[in-house]
């Protein structure tokens, strides 16, 4: 399975470029000691919880599963500066990655990919073999069973679960079919730690790309979700986020608007919010309408920094010497200057092992 890391650079330096502030005021105030003490404990406890997360039993079953099945990670998060110019993209790549993971085990799958999956039809056990580094359908079942080994395991101890599955012909995408309801868990020696929950629309635009999606993965104890709103004509919406339990970790959400057609020149104002713990940087961007503005990013990125509903302070553009592109800097109460990069050092590193994104 191809490994792809969510970088600190692409979630915050770029990100920054993409998201704007909440509408909750900010009357509080941290002083400097107390904010970077906080940014630094944030940085700290977020890079254990996303190993932790990569470590997970669910987490790893579903990389063993993806290799058997010759499929790519269903686990496909967006870079922020990518996903703003095309977050459909990114939740096809899941579904269709999805798809292959199913069909592959299944001796009678799709010929050419020219036929539905039809779910009825497949509903059965299919079982790992390890002499022929092959599934085999094993016995009779209401739902789809792929039982498989996880990594280290001598014995098939992990059993996959469909229980629900429905497609649509999407003929002028890239797939001639498209998943639009997925249920499904995974168990390992007969406890629960993973599932997958999505509800997907496609647009009938030429593309057949999604314009609609709501899916959740579960790796016991963590929660990843990603959504897609591009069902209206000048608004575009796009998030995905970390959680344990009921406490955000990490993400980020974007909402772009338009005028004329829905191409990256064409957005008028960008808002959201990147979330790294109690730590929030809220954002509004403007994009310079006049050609021959000066391009600098102070001039029309607003970013402030919280910490648990408190000011933290503010980002600030600083082109260091022999550099072309700015370096972000967090600016604090008093004046005095820190480069992102410094404080999330750890995260950073944490985020660049993750095999995800």
């Amino acid at each position: 399975m191809l490994k792809q890391s969510l970088r600190l650079s692409t979630i915050l330096l770029s990100g920054l470029l993409l998201f704007t502030a909440c509408e909750k005021d900010e009357t509080e105030s941290l002083s400097p000691t107390d904010a970077k003490e906080a940014l630094l404990a944030v940085d700290a406890e977020l890079s254990v919880e996303l190993e932790n997360f990569s470590n997970a039993e669910g987490f790893k079953a579903l990389e063993t599963l993806s290799l058997l099945t010759n499929s790519g990670s269903i686990f496909t998060t967006a870079r922020v500066k990518e996903a703003r110019k095309n977050p459909n993209t990114y939740v096809r790549k899941a579904i269709t990655n999805f798809q292959h993971m199913i069909s592959e085990p299944s001796a009678a799958s799709r010929a050419q990919g020219d036929e539905p999956f039809n779910y009825d039809e497949h509903r059965g056990v299919y079982t790992w073999n390890p002499s022929i580094e092959d599934f085999q359908f094993t016995a009779q079942s209401n739902i789809i069973e792929i039982r498989f080994p996880t990594e280290g395991s001598t014995t098939n101890n992990a059993v996959f679960r469909l229980t629900d599955y429905d497609e649509v012909s999407t003929p002028l995408g890239d797939e001639l079919y498209s998943a639009t309801v997925i249920e499904a868990t995974i168990d390992i020696n007969n406890v629960k730690q993973a599932s997958l929950s999505a509800e997907v629309s496609y647009r009938n635009d030429g593309t057949d790309e999604p314009d609609f999606a709501d899916i959740s993965y579960f790796v016991n104890p963590y929660t990843l979700d990603i959504d897609l709103n591009d069902t209206q004509a000048s608004v575009s919406s796009f998030s995905q986020y970390l959680s344990k339990g009921n406490d955000k970790l990490i993400g980020w959400d974007l909402t772009a608007t338009y005028q004329g057609a829905k191409i990256e020149t064409n957005i008028t104002k960008l808002e959201g919010n990147v979330q790294l713990g109690s730590v929030i940087f809220n954002v509004v961007i403007t994009p310079p309408q006049d050609p021959n503005s000066s391009g600098d990013y102070n001039d029309f990125i607003n970013i402030s920094v919280s910490v648990d509903g408190k000011v933290a302070g503010q980002i600030v553009w600083v082109t260091e010497p022999g550099d072309t592109e700015p370096t972000p800097y967090v600016q604090f109460n008093d004046g005095t200057k820190q480069a992102l990069s410094e404080i999330f050092d750890s995260l950073g590193q944490s985020l660049e092992e993750l095999p995800i994104g």
